[in-house]
């Protein structure tokens, strides 16, 4: 007799975290899939493991939940930061981030856009996209970008949705020095994530940013 105790798939764990964590925090498919962005039908495919969400709609329902992004991932957990007042401007400023960190380490590592491409069986234009942060990518798929690029999972996650000193904090130099426009647009908690952007940016090197700009210009000529 064949053995019926089939281990879950990687989605299907996913889907059972995914589905826990809504119940838990006693919300409808409905209400959770319209607070995240995301289509009831969409949701409810996640939950029965047949998708994947991308990482953004991930962190962003672990807020909606209030539970640690990592329980939705392998069941830890860490502190949780508050859901962000605009969910899209969220998913579009979370999208280019994840795009800067997967060019930088594939650039870093002499990697080539087609041999990422073809290691989870994108078209070189499509992860030029994901790169550039215009489209999202399954986490599934993410997971095997990173891994094909030697990059950590857990450092592409919003550093807020991290357990303290699981990644190095960056200082901003003092508020009182800059100039008065500068100050009023850190003031504002909906520019963190703008900030942050900036942030990753300027930590990559002259070189990488100039790769960057030619794959840009490649793309879009």
């Amino acid at each position: 007799m064949a053995d019926t105790c089939v281990p879950p798939t990687r989605r299907e764990l996913l889907g059972r975290l995914l589905r826990r964590a809504r119940l838990a925090a006693n919300l409808s498919r409905k209400e959770a899939a319209a607070r995240a962005g995301l289509s009831p039908s969409l949701l409810a495919r996640c939950e029965r493991g047949e998708a994947s969400l991308p990482l953004p709609h991930l962190e962003l329902l672990s807020r909606i939940y209030s539970v640690p992004v990592a329980s939705l991932l392998d069941d830890r957990a860490i502190p949780q930061a508050p859901l962000p007042a605009d969910v899209q401007e969220y998913l579009a400023i979370r999208r280019k981030m994840i795009g800067v960190l997967l060019r930088q380490a594939r650039l870093s590592r002499g990697k080539t856009l087609r041999e990422c491409a073809e290691a989870i069986g994108y078209a070189p234009e499509r992860l030029a996209a994901v790169e550039f942060g215009e489209e999202d990518v399954p986490l599934s798929d993410l997971e095997r970008l990173a891994e094909a690029i030697g990059l950590p999972l857990a450092h592409l996650v919003d550093p807020e949705l991290l357990p303290p000193g699981g990644q190095a904090e960056t200082a901003l130099p003092s508020v009182a020095q800059m100039p008065d426009d500068v100050r009023e647009f850190i003031a504002q908690p909906s520019n963190v994530l703008y900030i942050r952007v900036a942030m990753l940016l300027s930590q990559l090197s002259a070189e990488t940013l100039r790769k960057i700009g030619e794959g840009l210009l490649d793309i879009t000529l």
